[in-house]
């Protein structure tokens, strides 16, 4: 039962990353019931860029999200999910400086080519036990789950005190926040991932077809 219980470094290690990634998609979730009616504001706004400007997200996270996967089992997991959310970051504060629906479509694919979700799950996999794993992904499950649903609530009680590029500059100091808890709190074991296999240095075409596969 003992090796089932988390140390108190893993512990702190799991709660740290955890509500960082679960603040990130806090941030990124609050401004996205606005996004719509934000882009009509806009210059050379219509219906149909305010839709690309609310999909340009999603799409971009799909897209990168095995690219980053891959750029992490090659220099680690700590530089990639630091370098996505300073995408992020540069996203929002490009969002808040918006005067055209295409900057704003600019930043929205900024901000979802930060894909750093499935990194921050490798991370976890890779430095507890693989007893304890399937709880500490549960774990991290949960906290970026119970983010994004309570976004929804927060995010039009915020909005009745700050404009929606109020918001996105919001969050970008957020996220600017979780930025720096990451880069001085979380250390990266080198050692665990130093005996990385053939099979796992994969090439990012491989991966996609094995995503289309699926």
């Amino acid at each position: 039962m003992k090796n089932k219980v988390f140390s108190r470094k893993e512990l702190l290690f799991l709660i740290t990353i955890s509500l960082a990634l679960g603040i990130r998609q806090m941030a990124m979730t609050m401004v996205m019931p606005f996004i719509s009616t934000y882009s009509k504001t806009l210059t050379y706004s219509n219906a149909t860029l305010a839709g690309v400007a609310l999909g340009m997200f999603g799409l971009m996270q799909a897209v990168f999200q095995i690219p980053f996967g891959i750029w992490s089992d090659k220099i680690g997991n700590k530089p990639v999910i630091l370098i996505g959310l300073l995408q992020v970051i540069v996203g929002l504060f490009i969002a808040f400086l918006s005067k055209s629906i295409y900057m704003l479509i600019f930043a929205r694919a900024l901000q979802g080519s930060g894909a750093v979700l499935a990194t921050g799950y490798s991370w976890i996999s890779s430095s507890v036990d693989n007893k304890k794993r399937p709880r500490a992904l549960s774990i991290l499950g949960i906290i970026i789950g119970f983010a994004a649903a309570s976004a929804f609530a927060i995010g039009p009680l915020i909005n009745n005190y700050l404009s929606v590029r109020q918001m996105f500059l919001v969050c970008a100091i957020l996220i600017l926040l979780v930025w720096l808890i990451i880069l001085v709190f979380l250390k990266e074991d080198h050692n665990k991932n130093s005996h990385k296999t053939i099979e796992n240095k994969v090439k990012i075409k491989d991966g996609v077809k094995i995503l289309l596969k699926t």
